[in-house]
C-alpha cells in the first residue's frame, strides 16, 4: 500500500461504526430508521483499502492476480464458510420443505459471488415482506464487493499500461460521475436492482478509490481542519441513519451524504499526530475491538435474527439484545479460531486455497442442492408433526394416461368414470378426492400440473419463479388433458382459483370457454374449491415453529376465503357441482388449520398428504358424498 500509509486504529473503529448500525438497524432498533446504510460505508472503506494495494503494486511492479486474490480468498472465504456450515445446520432443523430448499438455493449463488442476482430475481426489494427470514440475505453485499475485485484489478492495471497518470484521472472522474447517475435514475425507476446490484453501488466503492489514487497527494492539514473535517464525516453518517428510513429513494443521491462521511473521516485521520478528534475517540481499544471483528459480526447477526424472526419470535428488546450478545460471541470466536489463523498462520498457496475454500464448497453445495431438492426438502424432518405415524395413508397407483402422468384414484374399474384436473392444488387435493371415489365406487384419474389451471388459452404466468413450468410440451399437456376429460362422464376441476381476473393470466373468456366445452360434450362439471390461504409464509413459518416447540397449536385459526370467481360460476352454470372442503373447517369466518389434532397444511397454501386425506373423511361424514350417483 502507499509508502504514506500505516495501519490506522480509527479505521477499524470506523468500521465498529459501521457494522454496528446495521446490527441495530437489523435487531430492530427503530431510533436507527436508516442504519442500512452502514453497508454503504463499508463500501467506500473496501475500495479504499484495496485501491491503495492495488495501487501501490501495481506501480510498483509487485502486482499479481494470483497474489490480490489469494488476499482475498483468506480474507473472506474461512469465516464466511465456517459461518453457512453452522448457518445450514439450523436451517435443517427449523426451515420448511420448501424454504429449505430456497435456502440451499441461496448458498450456493453466495459461494458463486452472485447472491445480490439470486435475491433480486427472487424478493424483488431489499425492503420487501417476508425477507427478514432469509438467513443469507446479508451476502448481497459481499457478492457486490467481491464482483468489484474481479473488475477493478483489471482497470487499474490496463490504465497503468496504457495511460498517463493525467488520462487515467480523467476516466476515473467521467467514469464516477457516470456511475452516480446511473445510480440516482436506477433508484427513482429500478429501485430493487439499484439497490443489489454492483453498477448501481460502484460510485460508493469508487470513492474510496478515488481517495486512495490521491492519497499521496493529499494536502496535510492541522489538527483543527481535521477535527472539523472529522465531526462533519461523523454527522454525514449518524445524521443519515437517523434521518433516512426504507420508505426514501435509495441508494442513489441519499447514499451520497454516508459514503461522503466515510471519505472525510479516513481523510481527517492521515496524519494520526494531528488526527481529527472523532478519529481519535474512533481509535479507542474498545471501538477498535469492536471493528476487528465487525466482518464475523456482519456475518452472524443476519443468520441468527433471520431464524428468530423465521420462527416467529417477536424481536422485543430482551430477545434483541439476545440476539446481538449471541452474535458478538460468534464473531468473537470465529475471529480467534477461524478468520486470523488462516490468514496469518494456516497459510496456503493460492491453488490449494482455491480447491480448500472455494471449489471443494461450491462443488458441495451444487450436489447438496440436487440432493436437498431431491429429497424435498427433507418432508420426512416433520413426519411426526404432519404425519403421525398411527395414521396409513392408501397408496395411490401412479399411472400414465397418454403423455399425462398422474395417478388413479377410487375402485379400479375397466374403464375410468372421470377426471379429475387442476393445477398444485389439485396435486394437494388427490387424497381428499380419493376419500370422495372410493366411497361413490369410482374411477377417476387424477392429473396435476403445477403452475397450470386447467383452462383453455395459452395465458403469460406473472411469477419469474414458475416459468419452467409453462415450457411447450407442458402447455401441450394441458391442453391434452383438457380436452381428454371431455371423453368422461365428469371431470373435477382444481385451481388455485382467485378472486379477480386476469387469474394466473387468465380472462373470464378463457374459464368459461373451458366449462362450455365440457357442458356441450354432456360432461358433468364438478368444481372443488381452494384451501383457505395461510395469509402469508410468515404466518406459516410461525405456526409450524409453534407446532415444532409445543407441538399442538392452541386456537390457531385462519380466515375464510370465499372465491368470487367460483360462486359466480355457480350462478351463471347452474348445473356445476361445487365442492367446497373448506366447510367442514370454519364456523363463524374462521378455519381451524388441524384436524383430530393433526396440522394438515404442507405450506402457506397446499394441504399434506394426511391432511387432505383426514379433510375427505371429514367431508364425507358432515356433508355426503357429492361424487354419488355420477
Amino acid at each position: 500500500m502507499s509508502k504514506n500509509f500505516v495501519y490506522r486504529p480509527d479505521i477499524d473503529g470506523l468500521r465498529a461504526v459501521a457494522v454496528l448500525l446495521v446490527v441495530f438497524y437489523h435487531a430492530g432498533f427503530t431510533t436507527i430508521k436508516g442504519g442500512f446504510i452502514g453497508v454503504d460505508v463499508f463500501f467506500v472503506l473496501s475500495g479504499f483499502l484495496i485501491t491503495l494495494i492495488l495501487d501501490r503494486e501495481i506501480r510498483s511492479g509487485e502486482f499479481s492476480f494470483k497474489k490480490f486474490y489469494l488476499r482475498r480468498i483468506r480474507r473472506l472465504l474461512p469465516a464466511l464458510l465456517f459461518v453457512l456450515v453452522v448457518t445450514s445446520v439450523f436451517c435443517f432443523y427449523y426451515l420448511v420443505p420448501g424454504d429449505f430448499i430456497a435456502y440451499g438455493n441461496s448458498l450456493r449463488y453466495t459461494l458463486l459471488s452472485l447472491s445480490n442476482v439470486y435475491f433480486w430475481l427472487n424478493t424483488g426489494s431489499y425492503f420487501s415482506k417476508n425477507v427478514d427470514e432469509l438467513p443469507l440475505l446479508h451476502t448481497w453485499s459481499l457478492s457486490v464487493e467481491e464482483q468489484f475485485y474481479f473488475v477493478w484489478p483489471v482497470f487499474l492495471l490496463a490504465m497503468s499500461r496504457f495511460f498517463s497518470r493525467t488520462t487515467t484521472w480523467v476516466l476515473f472522474i467521467l467514469g464516477f460521475f457516470a456511475a452516480f447517475g446511473i445510480a440516482d435514475w436506477a433508484a427513482v425507476n429500478k429501485a430493487s436492482a439499484a439497490y443489489y446490484f454492483l453498477p448501481t453501488r460502484a460510485y460508493e466503492l469508487m470513492l474510496g478509490a478515488g481517495l486512495a489514487l490521491a492519497w499521496d497527494d493529499f494536502p496535510r492539514l492541522n489538527a483543527r481542519q481535521n477535527n472539523l473535517l472529522s465531526l462533519v464525516g461523523l454527522s454525514m453518517i449518524i445524521g443519515t441513519s437517523l434521518l433516512l428510513n426504507k420508505s426514501r429513494v435509495f441508494p442513489g443521491v441519499n447514499a451520497l451524504w454516508p459514503c461522503l462521511g466515510a471519505a472525510l473521516l479516513i481523510a481527517s485521520g492521515k496524519h494520526q499526530e494531528q488526527a481529527g478528534i472523532v478519529n481519535r475517540i474512533l481509535a479507542i481499544k474498545p471501538v477498535v475491538a469492536i471493528g476487528l471483528i465487525s466482518y464475523a459480526l456482519y456475518l452472524w447477526h443476519w443468520p441468527i435474527l433471520a431464524l428468530i424472526n423465521y420462527q416467529g419470535i417477536e424481536l422485543t428488546k430482551p430477545v434483541a439484545s439476545f440476539a446481538i450478545g449471541a452474535s458478538v460471541i460468534m464473531a468473537v470466536l470465529s475471529y480467534f479460531f477461524i478468520e486470523k489463523p488462516f490468514r496469518t498462520k494456516l497459510i496456503f498457496s493460492f491453488e490449494k486455497s482455491f480447491v480448500i475454500w472455494l471449489l471443494i464448497p461450491l462443488v458441495m453445495s451444487v450436489f447438496g442442492y440436487q440432493y436437498v431438492q431431491g429429497k424435498d426438502g427433507f418432508k420426512e424432518r416433520f413426519e411426526n408433526l404432519f404425519n403421525p405415524s398411527n395414521k396409513v395413508l392408501p397408496d395411490l397407483e401412479k399411472a400414465n394416461l397418454g403423455k399425462l402422468s398422474g395417478s388413479y384414484l377410487g375402485v379400479k374399474k375397466e374403464k375410468l368414470d372421470g377426471l379429475f384436473i387442476g393445477d398444485s392444488m389439485a396435486g394437494a387435493y388427490l387424497d381428499f378426492v380419493n376419500v370422495l371415489a372410493v366411497d361413490a365406487r369410482l374411477f377417476i384419474y387424477g392429473s396435476h400440473l403445477s403452475g397450470l389451471p386447467p383452462f383453455f388459452g395459452q395465458f403469460d404466468y406473472p411469477r419469474e419463479d414458475a416459468l419452467e413450468t409453462r415450457t411447450p410440451d407442458k402447455l401441450e399437456q394441458n391442453e391434452l388433458r383438457i380436452k381428454e376429460a371431455g371423453n368422461y362422464r365428469f371431470v373435477i376441476l382444481s385451481a388455485s382459483w382467485a378472486n379477480g381476473f386476469p387469474y394466473l393470466g387468465h380472462s373470464e373468456d378463457d374459464i368459461n370457454r373451458t366449462i362450455e366445452y365440457y357442458l356441450n360434450n354432456k360432461v358433468k362439471v364438478i368444481v372443488l374449491w381452494k384451501p383457505n390461504f395461510f395469509g402469508g409464509a410468515r404466518i406459516y413459518n410461525q405456526s409450524v415453529a409453534q407446532l415444532m416447540r409445543t407441538k399442538t397449536l392452541v386456537d390457531f385459526k385462519i380466515k375464510d376465503q370465499p372465491t368470487k370467481i367460483v360462486a359466480d360460476l355457480k350462478e351463471k352454470y347452474p348445473d356445476i357441482i361445487l365442492i367446497n372442503p373448506n366447510d367442514v373447517l370454519c364456523r363463524d369466518g374462521e378455519c381451524d388449520v388441524q384436524i383430530d389434532g393433526t396440522f394438515i397444511y404442507s405450506d402457506q397454501a397446499h394441504l399434506n398428504r394426511l391432511g387432505s386425506f383426514l379433510l375427505g373423511e371429514k367431508y364425507l361424514k358432515i356433508n355426503g358424498n357429492p361424487l354419488s350417483g355420477l
